[in-house]
């Protein structure tokens, strides 16, 4: 038997992320630039956007990236950790 606080926080966080991921998705369509996503640990370095007319490839791997993140989520948001 899972424990109960555990799922909230799974549906909870998988929410957030989901609603997180599909904004930037959005903004980056709407506007023509998204932030890149940063894999560092250390989040030190200032937030750099890349613009579909300055790197279009980058652009749209960034769009590809936050995308793919957002089905998981989204899976999570709704089913839970299962």
């Amino acid at each position: 038997m899972d424990f109960f606080l555990t799922q909230i926080l799974a549906r909870l966080l998988g929410a957030v992320l989901a609603f997180h991921c599909a904004r930037s998705v959005w903004r980056g369509l709407r506007d023509g630039k998204i932030e890149l996503f940063q894999s560092g640990y250390v989040d030190w370095w200032p937030v750099r956007e890349v613009g579909r007319d300055d790197a279009p490839i980058l652009f749209w791997i960034q769009i590809g990236i936050q995308a793919f993140f957002f089905f998981p989520c989204l899976v999570i948001a709704i089913v839970g950790w299962v």
